[in-house]
């Protein structure tokens, strides 16, 4: 009986380091499937240099844009003032306006009158 159970006990912990070592002989076998593939498709920096030059010119004319947009910002107490200024000119042209128009009615009523009293008397 000791003999089935010492049997049974070395059966079972051969299997299961069987089972690990199958384990880790696939994850081995993928591991140097993947490296095989990063070395068939591994490119050297060399490769990426026209690239990257690429992109500085790329950044280089960004930068400049900014710079040039930094250059013709208005910024909101900027524009909120020149509005207010020209709201102020067109107040001013509209008062202006006003009084012409006043002007005129008035002359145009005193014209107006003059007929009246010219064409009443006849």
């Amino acid at each position: 009986m000791k003999e089935y159970i010492f049997t049974t006990a070395i059966t079972l912990v051969l299997a299961v380091i069987g089972y690990f070592l199958k384990r880790t002989m696939a994850k081995l076998d993928s591991n140097e499937e993947r490296i095989s593939n990063v070395e068939k498709n591994y490119e050297p920096s060399k490769a990426h240099s026209a690239d990257m030059k690429e992109i500085k010119n790329e950044v280089e004319n960004i930068s400049k844009s900014v710079s040039a947009f930094r250059d013709n910002y208005v910024s909101k107490e900027e524009f909120v003032r020149s509005i207010s200024e020209m709201n102020r000119k067109f107040d001013r042209v509209d008062d202006k306006l006003d009084r012409m128009s006043e002007r005129t009615n008035d002359k145009l009523d005193r014209v107006l009158s003059k007929l009246n009293k010219s064409d009443g008397g006849l």
